[in-house]
């Protein structure tokens, strides 16, 4: 009897002292838990900014096209009713995920010059100014504008490599050169350029290919070209 109370204290005492697994690693698996319950909070502002901006685009597109103010930080978007169709297409997506569609975009804005075309009136300098914005600090409002203007600015230099600036009517008959560029709507051809990042390939494929509009590029370059060295 007193052996068997001897080893019930012994056991007891040893149970109490031994060194168990789920002692050792108790603190460090609460910590991983409070880091786990973090993370998980994080989440849902992440997902929610993310699913905001289709609803965001949309309701910038309708005030564009519906309302009195046509502009985007000072810079007028001219192809709203376009647009609108566009990012309808993508369900209201951002479309200008790809830095390298961007890269495209601008240096065939940039290139636009060698056709007598203005890049400021695509939204250069905006652009530009925006991306170095985005840069240092993100916002949602900032991206679709961002989005937006790059969309604007690719829109209407196929409009004008397509159709000319300069309204066909007022030009004389005479004058006037068949279009031979393909007939594909707008909408499609820039919204299957910037999916499969051929943004250039496409705007250099608006230009007209006639003889007579090639001499008139050379003709424009040997200009500028005499008025750069001073004569």
């Amino acid at each position: 009897m007193v052996f068997m109370t001897g080893l019930n204290d012994w056991n007891r005492f040893d149970h109490m002292h031994r060194p168990t697994t789920h002692r050792r690693f108790r603190r460090p698996v609460w910590k991983q838990a409070w880091l786990l319950l973090f993370l998980l909070c994080l989440l849902p502002w992440t997902a929610t900014g993310q699913e905001q901006l289709p609803l965001l685009i949309q309701q910038r597109l309708e005030e564009l096209n519906f309302g009195t103010e046509k502009k985007i930080a000072g810079e007028t978007v001219y192809t709203s009713g376009l647009l609108l169709d566009l990012y309808r297409k993508n369900r209201f997506q951002p479309l200008w995920n790809d830095r390298g569609a961007i890269s495209q975009l601008l240096s065939t804005v940039v290139a636009g010059a060698e056709e007598g075309l203005i890049p400021d009136d695509y939204h250069l300098q905006a652009i530009t100014r925006f991306g170095k914005e985005l840069e240092q600090e993100s916002s949602l409002t900032r991206l679709v504008e961002y989005d937006l203007l790059l969309s604007d600015a690719m829109m209407l230099l196929a409009q004008h490599k397509r159709f000319g600036k300069v309204d066909p009517r007022q030009v004389e008959e005479k004058h006037n050169l068949e279009q031979a560029t393909s007939r594909i709507s707008l909408n499609d051809a820039c919204l299957a350029a910037i999916r499969d990042n051929t943004v250039r390939q496409t705007l250099d494929r608006f230009s007209p290919p006639h003889p007579a509009y090639t001499n008139l590029k050379q003709a424009l370059g040997n200009y500028r070209k005499i008025a750069g060295e001073g004569g």
